[in-house]
């Protein structure tokens, strides 16, 4: 192993912590989407002791919304405190890459770099697919990693704690989990060769250590939602609806046609740099076995991860947001290995100029993320623009972030401060942005909107509706969501085969001026009364 100069490490640092922070500083200005918009109220909902999926219903796995309940902890409500959290995590996984790259390969500099280019990779999925399980999912684990790779008499301990990271990633997205069954794989491998004398024994000590920890945080999680009687509607949702769900896009037979898809992107779509790095590490092959022990865990990250895209079958960006990273560390390793051909101050200026030009080159169907940081600094100093400037880059597809504000606007003029409001579409995220709390635990309509699970749905929510009746309710149009509905509807049409709740809203409010978004409905006096 050849440590990297003092000087090439210095500017490293200085190169990494030149890009990194004003990239932390955009994040901490990207808004929230659909996805946040369902975290944060169940985080407000936990709050006031209410539970996700009972009190607010959602179908991610509960590790997101512990993290957002803890940023609001911390800070508050709103968007705020998760992207401060957000940023924390990304920090962290530079640390962490750094110690990885010098504990394999006797060097920070390529993890420096990988970190680098993973908070670009991360920053440039903006604000719809940030602040999701993915994005938390990457540092964990990237420190599971480094205490799952720690040696001498700490060993123990360090693979315990890993084990405890490797649960509370499979808490945020099962398929993260999985890196524990292929890093106790190789960790066990390892172990075995080390001591051939007890290879059985060795290796079984290695997997038990990581299984008992990974144990802890889910049966943790298993009894709070249990004492607090939440287990029953917990495992509807992952028994009842969440299988369906996958079932639109996926398909046994086309599995290894969907696992090559979800390779691929990962490896092209995000950033050219990715795939030059990796040229560059397989053209320079790593000649020490530590560094070929480094590279295999983080290919054993990986694989579960590519797997899990491929079983989702949706392919939205923010799956890939745990396994970018790991990607950006590969390539930062490649593009250190590669930059050993140039010699000398003229060879590696013009080796660092070549990497700098390639970590400008990105695929064309990337957004232009430089011209979107200056128009957030540009909204930053200049309040004139600032909201028109962060409705146009916090609006994409369907999504409007002008007309939701608009719906938030006019639900707070519609309702008093204590008032329930109940929003027919699948924007919860307004529900924030109003400051009233949901009539129904349905803060989104894709359980009503959903052939295999509309005759369960749709009468609870009529039941929550009357349970506490909103002072003022919107129905999204143009909210047209396939891959999630299974139809090409959106709420305002499916609200036609909805009986009971298109009666309420006949029967018990009157209809308003609204917006090509939203139509507003405002209960009548005589419900008032």
């Amino acid at each position: 192993m050849h440590p990297a100069p003092v000087r090439t490490t210095r500017i490293a640092i200085a190169a990494a912590v030149l890009v990194v922070l004003p990239l932390l500083l955009m994040i901490l200005q990207f808004g929230a989407g659909r996805d946040q918009g369902v975290y944060l109220v169940a985080a407000r909902a936990m709050e006031s002791g209410g539970l996700p999926y009972r009190d607010v219903w959602d179908i991610k796995p509960p590790g997101i919304y512990f993290l957002y309940g803890f940023a609001r902890t911390l800070g508050g409500g709103g968007m705020t405190p998760v992207r401060a959290l957000e940023c924390a995590a990304l920090a962290s996984q530079i640390v962490a890459f750094a110690l990885l790259t010098r504990r394999f390969i006797g060097s920070i500099q390529p993890g420096l770099w990988g970190g680098a280019l993973a908070v670009i990779l991360h920053a440039q999925l903006e604000f719809w697919h940030t602040g999701q399980p993915e994005s938390f999912g990457g540092p964990v684990l990237a420190w599971a990693l480094v205490l799952a790779s720690t040696s001498g008499r700490h060993r123990r301990a360090g693979r315990l704690a890993a084990g405890a990271l490797f649960g509370a990633a499979g808490l945020l997205k099962p398929p993260l989990g999985g890196a524990l069954v292929s890093t106790a794989l190789i960790l066990a491998w390892r172990e075995a060769r080390s001591e051939p004398d007890r290879p059985l024994r060795a290796a079984a000590s290695v997997g038990s250590t990581l299984a008992l920890g990974a144990i802890l945080p889910v049966a943790a999680t298993l009894a709070w939602f249990g004492l607090r009687g939440g287990l029953p509607d917990m495992a509807e949702v992952f028994r009842d609806f969440v299988p369906r769900y996958t079932a639109l896009a996926f398909r046994a037979d086309q599995l290894p046609s969907l696992a090559f898809r979800a390779f691929t992107e990962w490896l092209f779509r995000f950033s050219s740099v990715i795939p030059a790095g990796i040229a560059l590490l397989l053209w320079r092959r790593e000649p020490d076995e530590e560094g070929r022990w480094g590279l295999a865990l983080i290919a054993g990250v990986l694989a579960p991860q590519i797997l899990g895209i491929a079983l989702q079958a949706k392919f939205f960006e923010y799956h890939y947001g745990a396994a970018l990273p790991f990607g950006a560390l590969l390539a930062g390793w490649g593009a250190a290995r590669g930059l050993e051909v140039f010699r000398g101050p003229v060879s590696r200026g013009i080796g660092a100029g070549l990497l700098i030009l390639l970590m400008q080159a990105r695929p064309e169907s990337r957004p232009p993320f430089l011209d979107h940081c200056v128009r957030r600094l540009r909204a930053a100093i200049s309040g004139s623009e600032r909201i028109a400037i962060l409705d146009a880059l916090q609006s994409t597809g369907e999504v409007d972030a002008a007309a939701n504000r608009e719906a938030a606007a006019w639900l707070r003029r519609a309702s008093p401060r204590d008032a329930r409001v109940f929003v027919w579409g699948y924007e919860p995220v307004i529900y924030e942005d109003c400051g009233r709390l949901p009539a129904s635990r349905y803060v989104y309509n894709a359980p009503q909107r959903a052939p295999w699970y509309a005759s369960i749905a749709r009468p609870r929510l009529l039941s929550d509706l009357a349970l506490h009746p909103p002072a003022a309710i919107v129905v999204e149009r143009g909210d047209v969501i396939p891959q999630v509905t299974g139809d090409s509807l959106d709420s305002d049409r499916a609200l036609e085969s909805f009986a009971g709740l298109r009666t309420l809203l006949e029967t018990s409010y009157e209809e308003e001026k609204g917006t090509a978004r939203f139509r507003y409905f405002r209960r009548g006096a005589a419900q008032k009364e």
